[in-house]
């Protein structure tokens, strides 16, 4: 089984670090046997330098249907600096979305 990497619309300045973030949507069906090969905490994760800004997703807790969400968050500087958002859903369409209005409003220096 084999899916195709999420397509982001990422702006200018961001730097990504890993991109694991599948354009699959969760479902217990779907990966009943190996939720966590698909969605596990190290998703994706973007530096963008010139406004020092953190995009990170995972899945938490990883493998965890019952439990588990998307996490996406944004900080000031890295994890131990300002969350400036956050977000938790298994909804990977609001995921995608959150990711591409935070990775406009950032490089535009809004954010």
């Amino acid at each position: 089984m084999t899916f195709p990497l999420q397509d982001l619309i990422v702006t200018s300045g961001w730097a990504v670090g890993y991109h694991q973030f599948h354009a699959v949507d969760p479902t217990p069906e779907l990966f009943a046997d190996n939720l966590s090969l698909w969605f596990k905490q190290d998703m994706y994760q973007a530096r963008h330098q010139r406004y020092d800004r953190l995009v990170d997703l995972g899945w938490t807790p990883e493998g965890d249907w019952d439990n588990g969400a998307f996490k996406l968050v944004l900080y000031a500087g890295d994890f131990h600096g300002e969350l400036l958002h956050e977000i938790r859903t298994k909804d990977r369409e609001q995921v995608v979305a959150a990711m591409n209005d935070w990775f406009h409003a950032v490089s535009d220096g809004q954010l």
